[in-house]
């Protein structure tokens, strides 16, 4: 396996995903859930989709150890526990790509991610964003697993964003921006006339 293909639990405690599609990025400026009013909620976030064939086992045993710090053993098989590992077969959106993307997590954070280059030498500035940072580029994560409890959404398991790796540019996809230049092909003047 390729440490691009492989997940690494690193000495921070924070775990480094494998290389995947990057969809929803809000890294330098947070978002709002939908039909949220209250601004405290707002959190810097972005979601990947986990390419077949991935090595996904570290962030699996975070997940299984956190359960099992949290759940009684007795209590595991009625307790329902909600997982960060979404199948993509099961969102609308993407459900044509699960043969490729089995898998897709969502990260979120309520402090600014640090966005470094493919080669990790330095940080990318908010001015690069529209060119650096859309729906679709290849990226890795580093995330740390937590426990939560809600009120009323039950006990679940999150990944916690922490940094993000840009790496190859792909197609733009989910919301991603489309290039001008991608989009209108030049127009001779004179048929400019003929739109008036």
């Amino acid at each position: 396996m390729s440490a691009l293909t492989e997940c690494t639990l690193l000495d921070s405690g924070n775990i480094r995903t494998c290389r995947g599609r990057m969809l929803y990025p809000a890294l330098f400026q947070p978002s709002m859930p939908k039909g949220e009013t209250d601004e405290d909620k707002a959190k810097y976030q972005a979601t990947l989709l986990i390419p077949a064939g991935s090595d996904i086992d570290v962030l699996k045993a975070a997940y299984k150890e956190l359960v099992d710090e949290n759940v009684p053993e007795a209590k595991r098989k009625t307790t329902k526990v909600k997982s960060p590992f979404l199948k993509t077969e099961d969102q609308p959106r993407f459900a044509e790509m699960a043969e490729d993307f089995p898998w897709m997590i969502r990260c979120q954070a309520k402090f600014k991610p640090d966005v470094v280059t493919p080669k990790g030498d330095r940080t990318v500035s908010e001015e690069d964003e529209a060119d650096e940072v859309y729906g679709g580029r290849w990226a890795r994560f580093s995330v740390r697993p937590y426990w939560w409890t809600h009120p009323t959404g039950g006990k679940g398991v999150s990944f916690g964003l922490q940094n993000v790796q840009l790496l190859d540019h792909d197609e733009p996809m989910a919301g991603g921006r489309v290039k001008g230049t991608d989009e209108f092909a030049p127009v001779e003047t004179n048929d400019l006339e003929d739109l008036e």
